[in-house]
């Protein structure tokens, strides 16, 4: 197939082809679009063909520097981290005892090498580097490597609970697959979450929240028709005097309509749901409900 792409591509740009829908992370479309351009005409002094040329050698550079990098010996540590940020769920149990075996702290494990590879991966989703399936695979991976250090950190007494949370999808709206996902990273950040699915009324809502004492009650939708069921649900929380502080988030929001409906908090995506939630425990909201 590929060869078949690069041999009809030149063939059309000598037919006359002025675009062409084609994907630009192929590096031999790209070599055979620049090369084809110099038989047409459309590149007389060879320079957008030295360009492709020279690009493509620093990449095949850089990839060659990247496996030599991949090559070296590595610390159980740094495999950790690894496996959390390419969300190798089978890799992840061993990688953790084997550090543990080789005397790494508990909590250092959990504090300083896989926290700061799943903000790393959030840092990527919000680059749109990588995507949900592997923010997805990722906070299964980091799932189950606490859930190795959990009884050690109880037993040392360092697990710090940050705060309760209940979430939900609001009512009328079937959509939970982000919501899901921020649930996992949550809880993988100390929170206890409890999490009531999709299509949820308003009443299940604030009763849950009372049940469980939530600290923050976390709203998604996913359409802008079930978009103002958050605002009934604030408007309630304020009414009602309750201490519960409201998040939302969904891919119809804004900020600005965040802003309007009285909520405390904005989350832009899974990969900023954990950094919103800490903020509105420590008490800060700024920067969390910027208008767009």
């Amino acid at each position: 197939r590929q060869l078949i792409n690069q041999t009809f591509l030149s063939m059309a740009v000598a037919a006359g082809l002025d675009a062409a829908i084609m994907s630009p992370y192929d590096p031999e479309l790209k070599l055979a679009l620049s090369a084809a351009g110099l038989f047409a005409g459309r590149d007389p002094e060879c320079r957008r063909y030295i360009e492709v040329q020279a690009a493509l050698e620093v990449d095949q550079k850089s990839a060659a520097a990247a496996a030599a990098e991949a090559a070296k010996p590595r610390t159980a540590e740094e495999r950790v981290h690894e496996a959390v940020v390419e969300g190798d769920r089978d890799s992840i149990e061993r990688l953790v005892s084997q550090a543990l075996s080789e005397g790494s702290d508990p909590f250092h494990l959990f504090a300083d090498v896989m926290t700061p590879a799943i903000r790393h991966l959030g840092d990527l989703f919000g680059a749109r580097k990588k995507f949900i399936p592997h923010l997805v695979a990722a906070a299964d991976t980091m799932k189950r490597g606490v859930a190795i250090l959990t009884p050690l950190l109880e037993a040392s007494g360092q697990i710090r609970h940050k705060g309760t949370i209940v979430m939900a999808t609001v009512k009328g709206d079937i959509h939970d697959i982000g919501k899901s996902v921020c649930a996992i990273m949550l809880r993988n950040f100390g929170f206890t979450v409890h999490d009531l699915g999709r299509n949820v009324p308003m009443e299940t809502i604030l009763g849950a929240a009372r049940e469980h004492k939530a600290d923050i009650i976390g709203l998604s939708a996913l359409m802008t028709t079930t978009m103002m069921q958050m605002k009934a649900v604030t408007d309630a929380v304020r009414e009602r005097k309750l201490p519960h502080k409201v998040l939302v988030g969904g891919a119809v929001l804004t900020p600005r309509f965040a802003t309007e409906i009285g909520a405390d908090g904005y989350s832009r995506d899974v990969g900023d749901c954990v950094a919103c939630a800490e903020a509105l425990m420590d008490g800060r909201t700024a920067g969390l409900l910027t208008p767009d």
